[in-house]
């Protein structure tokens, strides 16, 4: 009996030694990716917008698929149109996912991605009214009122390409098109991608001049100081593009839209 206690003694010293040097390698914890914090418009069908209490839309699915190639959380941000620049600057998202046209104002701010979506500004009017307003160039010439969504380069073509128009700002394009259909404006101007949506919605209430008045790019934002997150979503981007991953999700929210 006491060279078994000896012996348990002994063991038991053995394993508070093992225990002061620290656990195991094999048992040590790997530090918790860092999450990624997506800012998104969640007005914005079929880009980003909320669908039976889920936050939803292609750049909702991009983002979430590109959150899984880098191996990080994703945590969706929801902001305003206009709040989503300074969210990014001031550091409260890492990067904004939410149908963001690269302009050269935008570029001091934003370091854009490559792009994934080629789309540009084209419009909705009544079906009775597309033979008066069924080119770019009449809309430009119209003198009635113009909807679009503040904030967006639609407001600011429409304020530049149309001195003529009534211009009517609203917070989100649904109420555009809402107000279309009341007749309280004559024409809404914004993206073919957006637009298409609402036009298969309301079908038969209104058309589609789908003559695009621009050429825009969309892309997603980071802060000009991340370049490596930058690379690394452009990386995953041209993998995607290969292996046709990006058109599978576009052609998801957007059927028959042009391989990217």
């Amino acid at each position: 009996m006491r060279r078994r206690g000896i012996e348990i003694a002994g063991l038991l010293g053995v394993a508070t030694v093992l225990l002061a040097c620290g656990p195991p390698q094999h048992l040590t914890s790997t530090p918790a990716a860092p999450v990624l914090r997506v800012g998104v418009f969640p007005e914005a069908p079929p880009m980003a917008f909320v669908q039976e209490g889920q936050l939803t839309g292609l750049s909702v699915a991009l983002a979430q698929s590109l959150g899984e190639a880098l191996g990080r959380p994703v945590r969706f941000v929801p902001l305003e149109w206009r709040g989503l620049i300074p969210a990014l600057a001031d550091g409260r998202i890492d990067m904004i996912t939410s149908g963001m046209t690269i302009t050269r104002s935008r570029e001091f701010e934003v370091a854009f991605a490559d792009p994934y979506l080629t789309t540009g500004l084209a419009a909705l009017v009544r079906p009775g009214d597309m033979k008066r307003y069924g080119t770019p160039a009449a809309i430009m010439g119209m003198t009635g009122g113009i909807g679009v969504v503040d904030g967006t380069t639609g407001e600011a073509f429409v304020r530049e390409r149309c001195p003529s128009a009534a211009v009517a700002v609203y917070p989100r394009l649904q109420d555009a098109v809402q107000e279309l259909g009341q007749r309280r404006v004559d024409v809404v101007v914004a993206g073919a991608h957006l637009l298409t949506w609402f036009a298969a919605r309301n079908e038969g209430l209104v058309a589609g001049m789908w003559t695009r008045m621009t050429t825009e790019q969309l892309a997603w934002g980071f802060r000009p100081t991340d370049q490596a997150l930058r690379t690394a979503a452009n990386a995953v981007l041209a993998r995607w593009r290969d292996d046709g991953t990006l058109d599978r999700q576009v052609q998801r929210w957007l059927p028959g839209w042009p391989r990217q």
